[in-house]
């Protein structure tokens, strides 16, 4: 505080700094930046003997309160307060204290710097019949808003490097997996093995993956397991696009510059920056806009991109791997989704089975979940009897394995003694009706998919893999060749064909 002191204009008033140096260094220990903000609001309010006060910023595309004293978040972004507010967003780009009387409250506005050019503003009103702020110099508050500035600096820097810290930590979160999205033990089936080998030979390569399959199968665990036997040493970063505002999907993706745009204080790095020399992973593919496909179609291509108000190319050496539950070739014939960024995304396309389609994993799955949750909860819970994975086993798992996760999960919380109650919510009654037992002989039942998929190897098989001509598949499956192609790539069937 000494050395800011002697840094003031020779004019300061310093009796009001002295009191402004006692005030400031009289501040207790604070762990967040809103702790903070408030305490240096409290102290502005004293100093001026006002009667409320706050410290506004900046913050994306309107204003952010870091602190106020007397006066609430509620308050402060309530209707009543709108002239208030226009009144700090006008003086925010203003370099001189303002002082005024203003519907019935002597007002004070001191904009203030608070490092690199961040506009701050500090803020004190009071009733005009008992308000002393008019008695301030304007020196004084000048003074006053140096004093204030070097603070915000602090509380600034904290909330950087909280945001920084929880960035990496979600970055982190996601690279290193917790031992939980490390279950690989995802069962011996061959549906699921072919699918396994085929993601370690694509995670040799850079290869944009497409990854499709109901939801609930484990795509992004599986993204993971592609991304972590890759040769990649970044980091692994997933977005949804649906929990992204479609206004802010550019920015999201390619980052802003400082300056960019009203309250682009600082310079924001973007996903596509981030997955540097590792994966982006993007799942639900098909929510992309159709506005912001053709620009991830460039990125694709070139590897390069500018930041929003940047002017300088980029290049970011990332791995696509994109994942969906949706009928994308469906998507490109109804034209929500473009077809040159369909056949850019599934250079290899990857079908993860459904749990209903590998029901002989059920044992070692549940075996696993059982083992994770016991310990991450402190439990000792016994292991299902043979006629528990039976019933498992007669249920349909709508939910996959997401399902069956989560029914785990339940049964080792709620267990206080004797057998594992591992029961599917929609799990048919036991001792229903003769119906009810039908159906379930038949509760395994593959999907559409699965069954064209599986009528496609059987043709196959009997035309020894060939697929053109009148004696080949397509003519026994009477399908265009074209589709019949794009289908096989879709599955990943090899035939003796070399154009497939």
């Amino acid at each position: 505080i000494g050395r800011q002191i002697a840094a003031l204009p020779a004019d300061a008033g310093f009796p009001l700094l002295e009191r402004c140096s006692s005030e400031i260094a009289a501040i207790l220990d604070w762990e967040t930046p809103g702790a903070f903000g408030y305490q240096l609001a409290a102290c502005l309010r004293r100093l001026l003997r006002g009667e409320r006060s706050a410290i506004f910023r900046w913050e994306g595309e309107g204003l952010a309160c870091l602190g106020s004293c007397n006066i609430s978040a509620s308050e402060i972004f309530a209707e009543g307060f709108a002239p208030n507010r226009e009144l700090i967003a006008a003086r925010l780009v203003e370099e001189e204290p303002f002082a005024a009387v203003r519907n019935g409250l002597d007002t004070v506005c001191i904009p203030v710097r608070a490092g690199e050019g961040v506009p701050c503003l500090l803020y004190v009103d009071s009733e005009a019949t008992a308000s002393r702020l008019r008695r301030v110099a304007p020196e004084d508050l000048r003074a006053i808003g140096f004093l204030f500035g070097a603070e915000l600096r602090t509380v600034l820097r904290l909330a950087e490097l909280s945001r920084l810290k929880a960035e990496a930590s979600r970055i982190q979160a996601v690279n290193d997996l917790t031992e939980e999205g490390r279950l690989e033990v995802w069962g011996r089936s061959a549906a699921f093995r072919h699918c396994l080998e085929r993601a370690r030979v694509v995670a040799a390569t850079d290869a944009p993956v497409l990854l499709l399959g109901e939801t609930g199968v484990g795509k992004e665990v599986m993204a993971n397991f592609i991304h972590r036997n890759g040769g990649g040493k970044g980091p692994f970063v997933a977005v949804h696009p649906a929990s992204v505002s479609e206004t802010l999907f550019e920015n999201e993706f390619f980052g802003h510059e400082k300056g960019a745009f009203t309250g682009a204080v600082t310079r924001k790095i973007g996903l596509f920056e981030l997955a540097d020399n590792g994966t982006l992973f993007i799942d639900e593919v098909g929510d992309v806009p159709m506005n912001m496909q053709i620009k991830l179609l460039r990125v694709l291509q070139e590897h390069t991109f500018m930041r929003v108000g940047g002017t300088k190319e980029i290049r970011s050496s990332f791995r696509l791997i994109a994942a969906t539950n949706r009928d994308l070739a469906q998507a490109v014939r109804e034209g929500s989704f473009r077809e040159d960024l369909y056949y850019r995304i599934s250079v290899v396309p990857l079908t993860i089975p459904p749990l209903r389609g590998r029901l002989e994993d059920i044992e070692e799955i549940v075996t696993a979940f059982i083992d994770y949750f016991s310990r991450r909860y402190g439990k000792r819970v016994p292991l299902p009897d043979e006629a528990a994975f039976a019933r498992l086993r007669a249920y349909a798992w709508p939910g996959n394995l997401r399902e069956l996760r989560n029914v785990v999960e339940r049964a080792v919380i709620l267990h206080s003694g004797g057998p594992l109650a591992l029961i599917p919510a929609a799990a048919p009654a036991r001792g229903g009706t003769k119906a009810e037992e039908d159906a379930s002989l038949y509760a395994d039942t593959p999907t559409l998919e699965v069954l064209q998929r599986r009528y496609i190897e059987h043709v196959l098989k009997k035309t020894g893999g060939r697929v053109c001509g009148p004696e080949g598949a397509e003519g026994i499956l009477g399908m265009k060749r074209s589709t019949l192609y794009l289908k096989l790539r879709q599955y990943g069937i090899s035939t003796r064909d070399s154009r497939t």
